[in-house]
């Protein structure tokens, strides 16, 4: 059953979202998460389990042995779920490692946020993007 009036619009244009921090990455999205930029004004909550996120968030470098996980975490999140590649090293596998893994060999990306590390506005712009498109 959906909502409708005020609470189904502020389900429709808000995130619950899983974040798997690493490397450079972190320190953009948290000054994205931060009070200068505020992602919860744009309804980005971070909660602490895959089982509650509709949104998983890759931050930079991914390697083989995290990709067996990242599988793991990804097939826990309900459906509808999206997901927000971070970075050069998630989006490409890295610029400086030979072993990376890119997060779109894994499962389907929605939005890549571009930039080695983005900054905290593309971020903003990227969650922007996914609330436009078709999340609920």
């Amino acid at each position: 059953m959906e909502a409708t009036g005020i609470t189904g619009w502020a389900e429709k244009n808000s995130f619950k979202y899983y974040l798997v921090p690493s490397t450079c990455c972190s320190s953009e999205w948290i000054q994205a998460a931060s009070c200068r930029y505020d992602l919860e004004r744009f309804g980005c909550v971070e909660v602490l389990s895959p089982e509650e996120a509709e949104l998983l968030i890759i931050q930079g470098f991914v390697n083989e042995a995290m990709a067996g996980e990242l599988k793991e975490t990804y097939s826990k999140m309900p459906h509808p779920k999206k997901v927000l590649a971070l970075g050069a090293c998630a989006s490409q596998g890295g610029s400086f490692f030979e072993k990376g893994v890119s997060a779109h060999e894994l499962f389907p990306v929605d939005v890549w946020a571009a930039g080695c590390p983005p900054r905290p506005e593309a971020i903003m712009n990227a969650i922007l993007v996914l609330q436009k498109g078709s999340h609920k």
